[in-house]
């Protein structure tokens, strides 16, 4: 009797982890389907989640901030534009200065006729 008592307590144990294995099977599988549709609604990592949240927190709120960053970009494109055309007119300069800077070439000496006529016999 005590074997026959042991067998059905082993099997009545036996009987509920079956029962709780397939509980938690048909609740990963639930699970399983739950994750899905998620991913389904929310594609992509929650790094790329965080990132578009950046993007999107770092966008100018109003039209009035929109304005201030074009024309902001504005200047800076027309500061850039002229500072090159200022060291573009410096090196045409510099090359201005250079090209008279160069060694002539001398002067022929006056002859001696000349010198004579210019200044007399006395010299």
């Amino acid at each position: 009797m005590a074997d026959d008592e042991q067998q059905q307590e082993t099997g009545s144990i036996e009987a509920r982890v079956d029962h709780l294995e397939t509980g938690q099977q048909q609740q990963d599988a639930k699970l399983d389907q739950i994750i899905g549709q998620l991913a389904k609604l929310l594609p992509g990592s929650h790094a790329e989640a965080q990132q578009r949240t950046e993007d999107r927190l770092d966008r100018p709120a109003s039209v009035a901030e929109q304005v201030r960053a074009e024309l902001a970009r504005a200047d800076a494109e027309r500061k850039a534009q002229t500072d090159a055309d200022a060291d573009k007119s410096e090196r045409e300069q510099m090359r201005e200065q250079l090209a008279a800077l160069r060694e002539k070439p001398p002067v022929p000496p006056m002859p001696l006729r000349s010198r004579i006529l210019m200044k007399g016999w006395a010299d």
